[in-house]
């Protein structure tokens, strides 16, 4: 048996639904980064494609993900210039704010925000999906 660990690099075998319906299901053989492994055999993974930041985190069960050998997409804590990061935060309502990395140190980086295009939900003014305005 393959051990899938915190921040294995993971391949998912079958389409997986997303957390909510008005999301896009994540097909199979997207790669994701192991972020906790739950002991009922969920994983809670995270896309490592950044064309579906739609899909943020999600739980898959480990029997629907193998473990991957590519070393493409594993970064192991490098930040480069014009990575996108997102913030989610806020109390009764979720707010997503994005940041562009604009310069790297052997210590630090530095990013600035950019704007976010919302496309809200048909049925409700309160929901719907953001992603980055570059």
């Amino acid at each position: 048996m393959n051990k899938i660990l915190r921040n294995s690099i993971v391949e998912t075998t079958t389409e997986v639904k997303a957390n909510y319906d008005w999301q896009p299901s994540i097909p199979a053989g997207t790669k994701c980064r192991v972020f906790r492994k739950h002991r009922n055999g969920d994983l809670r993974v995270g896309a490592l494609d950044k064309s579906m930041l739609h899909a943020d985190y999600f739980l898959v069960n480990i029997n629907d993900v193998k473990l991957t050998d590519d070393e493409s997409f594993s970064t192991k804590g490098k930040v480069a210039v014009g990575d996108i990061f997102r913030s989610s935060w806020g109390y009764d309502q979720t707010n997503i704010d994005f940041y562009v990395i604009t310069k790297v140190t052997a210590k630090s980086v530095s990013a600035r925000p950019i704007g976010a295009t919302k496309t809200y939900d048909e049925h409700s003014h309160m929901s719907g999906t953001v992603m980055p305005d570059l």
